[in-house]
């Protein structure tokens, strides 16, 4: 486990370097975060505040809580996707000896507005079912059971784990030029010609998350939800949900930062064998996705030690 974060915490500080060395485009994220934060606090917390205010075992609240959760996770989505695609396809644009204006960043991004649309549809439709397994079915079966079961499917059906084309997507959306007419389609087959079948991502900072934001959430998001909803206390709902909504908004705008750099590098070396974006270490690009950890032969490729963190 030990391993594990240090690879991560790498993964990480390593694409905070990138953002170092394109400082002007950290304007991006940090808009995508902002506008994040105003939506949290004008328009989700105090609907699913008034939610939880009314009792949440009538269906209609249920039902109202659902639509709620999906309208957060399709508006997360899309806010970071654009403006990740404008990231991206500005950091490439240097990356070729070119110069792209911020706006021109935001341009090209709204040029893509339909796949960021369609890959939202998806990632919030996957995110809704995933809370729908987790509360009809329960925690354990359907937070782990159930995703680990899909994957399965899937991985027998496609021979690639279904993360793989989502992961792609943003770098796929702002690079590919014509525009492929199945996004997700094409992040698969650019991962299988390049690195072969039944891989996975050489990358993880789930594990960071679960350590520095799973303490903030049981220790203070749901104590505060529980006896707010207990007491019928709007302040503590609203408290809790703020604790809540923001740690989840954090960690997923790291995770899509972190994941559209290292999707980059990827792409990059998939479409062209180049391995510059991360100075002097190209294993995130040539070693970006590697095989099942039982198939690699440990003593002979660098790519084990990165392996090590996609497995937390």
């Amino acid at each position: 486990m030990v391993k594990a974060i240090i690879s991560a915490w790498k993964t990480l500080t390593d694409t905070l370097r990138v953002m170092g060395r394109y400082y002007s485009y950290g304007l991006y994220p940090l808009l995508s975060f902002i506008i994040m934060l105003l939506a949290t606090f004008t328009v989700m917390v105090p609907l699913l505040g008034r939610a939880l205010e009314l009792g949440h075992e009538d269906a209609p609240t249920l039902i109202f809580l659902l639509l709620v959760v999906y309208l957060m996770f399709g508006l997360l989505y899309f806010v970071t996707t654009f403006f990740n695609v404008a990231l991206v396809k500005n950091i490439a644009g240097q990356l070729d000896a070119g110069d792209p204006s911020l706006s021109r960043g935001i341009l090209e991004a709204f040029r893509k507005i339909r796949p960021i649309a369609l890959y939202t549809l998806v990632s919030a439709t996957l995110g809704l079912v995933s809370i729908l397994a987790k509360v009809l079915v329960g925690p354990l079966f359907g937070g782990v059971i159930v995703p680990l079961i899909g994957k399965r499917l899937w991985l027998r059906w496609r021979q690639l784990s279904y993360t793989i084309p989502l992961l792609m997507v943003v770098p796929v959306i702002a690079l590919d030029q014509p525009e492929p007419e199945n996004i997700f389609k094409r992040g698969g087959l650019l991962v299988k010609e390049t690195w072969g079948e039944r891989v996975k991502p050489a990358h993880s900072i789930g594990l960071l998350a679960l350590l520095i934001l799973l303490p903030i959430i049981i220790l203070f998001a749901m104590p505060a939800l529980h006896q707010g909803s207990t007491e019928h206390n709007p302040d503590l709902i609203r408290l809790g949900l703020s604790v809540l909504l923001v740690s989840i908004l954090t960690f997923t705008q790291v995770n899509a930062l972190v994941n559209a750099i290292f999707a980059l590098a990827a792409y990059r070396y998939g479409t062209g064998r180049k391995s510059d974006l991360f100075p002097g270490d190209s294993s995130y690009a040539e070693y970006a996705f590697v095989k099942p950890k039982k198939q690699i032969d440990e003593a002979s490729t660098p790519a084990a030690s990165i392996s090590d963190a996609s497995s937390n």
